[in-house]
């Protein structure tokens, strides 16, 4: 993962974990966070909201404008929150 979106994925796992989160959601979390960060590649600084956003439309195959947008199905709505909460942890928008 690109360092600052892998200390922000820690920092997510702790939250949840602490949160009493089970592994399950973690793990999907880590998976959607570790997506992110291969598509994010090389790139400098860190993704913000119009990023994590063109992430789904072109690794799910949404058609959002936000992460905010409502969604169907549990798979989304993970990805999404997965998002939001790395967004927190990098101080983004």
């Amino acid at each position: 993962m690109a360092s600052g979106i892998e200390e922000a994925a820690a920092a997510v796992d702790r939250a949840l974990e602490a949160a009493g989160r089970s592994a399950k959601t973690r793990g999907r979390y880590a998976a959607t966070l570790a997506d992110l960060s291969s598509w994010w590649g090389e790139r400098e600084g860190s993704p913000r909201e119009a990023d994590a956003v063109s992430f789904l439309n072109e690794r799910r195959g949404t058609g959002s404008e936000r992460l905010s947008d409502p969604v169907e199905g549990k798979r989304a709505k993970s990805d999404r929150r997965a998002l939001f909460l790395l967004l927190q942890a990098l101080g983004g928008d």
